[in-house]
């Protein structure tokens, strides 16, 4: 009688272990990530977005331009040192913020090169830069300036960066989103090793307001087209690997309801959502380039 309640205590144990180990591959989900990122140097991004971000513990990458350092509506060096030292990225968005293509030599070295060592000399690590106006990522006069100086760029106007893919697979990657910007393997993907390395230098993030700007629309069409597109990378990546993230970029956090603002209780409700449904947040600096190809380091 002893060995039947034994043997069916047994039988009941892995049963028990094998549905759990089965529960734990088929609830395993894709992670899901985000970049945030802001360019210009906005007042309003330290007085409105950072206590957001505190709120939800998120750190996030800064482009300081840097001659527009305490200027009217731009954040002091306090303001950007202090940013840097509770955690979040500072990078560079140029000396003033000019169309790179349009300039001589000369002075895309003073803009490029400059502005990195304005913030180093302000105490800052720089590691990154953004493209202005996402003009000259296409330049290799100016890639080679950057890659001279820097480990990485960010360009613009793109839903998500794909680190590893097939043109095929782009092609099926259908986003409520403008045609307009469906060209994410428009950044070197000529397959040659010069080309293969230059993809660093052209990093695609999503530009939020001028998805706003282009058609006009409400903060609640807005919210929609964020979760459209932070959920779409779910179809690259696994529960162990990252093969696409998006990289959110923001300007002026005010109420302001300019061209290239985004309202605050918008943000705060954007950034609530990758909170409440466990986004992990990362930096341009964990963007890495290796043996392995473009991917976020350790994933």
């Amino acid at each position: 009688m002893y060995w039947l309640i034994i043997a069916s205590l047994l039988i009941t144990i892995i049963l028990f272990s094998f549905t759990s180990i089965l529960m734990s591959y088929t609830l395993a989900e894709p992670i899901k990530a985000a970049i945030i990122t802001f360019d210009d140097g906005m007042l309003s991004q330290h007085n409105y977005a950072k206590p957001i971000l505190d709120k939800f513990n998120f750190k996030a990458s800064f482009y300081i331009i840097c001659n527009n350092v305490d200027k009217e509506n731009r954040m002091n060096w306090n303001n950007i040192q202090t940013l840097e030292e509770e955690g979040h990225e500072i990078g560079s968005h140029s000396m003033n913020h000019k169309k790179l293509s349009k300039l001589s030599e000369e002075e895309m070295d003073y803009e490029i090169i400059e502005s990195k060592i304005c913030l180093q000399d302000n105490g800052l690590k720089v590691t990154s830069f953004s493209f202005p106006y996402n003009d000259g990522d296409d330049n290799k006069k100016i890639l080679k300036i950057i890659a001279d100086n820097y480990y990485i760029a960010r360009t613009a106007s793109e839903p998500l960066m794909l680190f590893q893919y097939k043109d095929e697979e782009y092609e099926h990657f259908i986003v409520n989103y403008d045609d307009k910007y469906k060209n994410q393997c428009h950044h070197y993907s000529i397959k040659n090793n010069e080309e293969e390395y230059f993809k660093k230098y052209t990093i695609t993030g999503l530009s939020h307001e001028a998805y706003k700007k282009s058609g006009g629309y409400s903060d609640e069409e807005m919210y929609e087209q964020f979760i459209d597109i932070v959920e779409s990378q779910t179809k690259y990546n696994t529960e162990n690997t990252i093969g696409a993230i998006p990289i959110l970029i923001y300007h002026s956090v005010d109420y302001s309801n300019d061209d290239y603002n985004i309202n605050p209780d918008l943000f705060e409700k954007e950034m609530e959502y990758l909170f409440e449904n466990r986004y992990k947040i990362f930096h341009m600096k964990d963007i890495v380039y290796d043996e392995e190809g473009l991917h976020i380091k350790g994933y």
